[in-house]
């Protein structure tokens, strides 16, 4: 429906706004022994729909990103960027591994599968445009198990971006109306990524 409406070139949705915060979580590599603790590393951690790179013009370095048919039907899929390849991967290819990600630290991630890293893209400075990048996983929206959505939901509402090719208010009022009429759930808080960027260096 937001792709049909005039104006709008891209959008996604996702649990976490970038420059307002996310998620960490621990992760293994399959198949690689680990050497302190149970899990090789920590990782932000994130779940993004098809579009969401495009949103942001995030480039993709190699492999792929989300497409619709990675449902929760697919094989299990993820994508790192590239300051988790550097620091986790320094002389192999990410690409040939799968990682678990939250298994046994959360029941809601106590079905959590292997998933296989599909795609590496551009650091983004998610923690604030004076941070350095850090390791970064994003999971398709549509493979979170149904706990750990719902856990999602009650700690930050679902946020919809979308890419316009200009900002105005009858955009913004259609877009809302789209997504009600979608969803049967009400929209609110509607900003400018401009104000987001705002808010995080003011």
């Amino acid at each position: 429906r937001l792709h049909a409406l005039p104006g709008v070139v891209s959008a996604s949705a996702t649990c976490c706004v970038p420059l307002q915060g996310g998620y960490g979580l621990p992760f293994t590599i399959v198949g690689r022994p680990t050497s302190d603790g149970p899990y090789h590393g920590n990782g932000q951690w994130m779940t993004a729909s098809p579009g969401y790179f495009e949103v942001f013009r995030i480039p993709v370095k190699r492999g792929r990103v989300f497409e619709r048919r990675d449902d929760g039907k697919a094989p299990a899929v993820v994508v790192i960027n590239e300051a988790m390849a550097r620091k986790f991967w320094p002389d192999g290819d990410p690409l040939n591994d799968r990682l678990v990600i939250g298994r046994g630290v959360m029941r809601e991630f106590a079905e959590e599968p292997e998933r296989q890293v599909i795609g590496i893209v551009g650091d983004t400075r998610d923690n604030g445009l004076n941070a350095d990048p850090q390791p970064r996983m994003f999971v398709p929206q549509a493979q979170l198990p149904d706990a750990a959505s719902a856990l999602n939901t009650r700690l930050t509402p679902l946020a919809w971006m979308v890419r316009t090719r200009s900002a105005s208010q009858a955009l913004t009022n259609q877009i809302s109306t789209a997504l009600r009429e979608a969803t049967g759930l009400p929209v609110a808080n509607v900003r400018l990524m401009s104000d987001v960027v705002s808010l995080s260096t003011s």
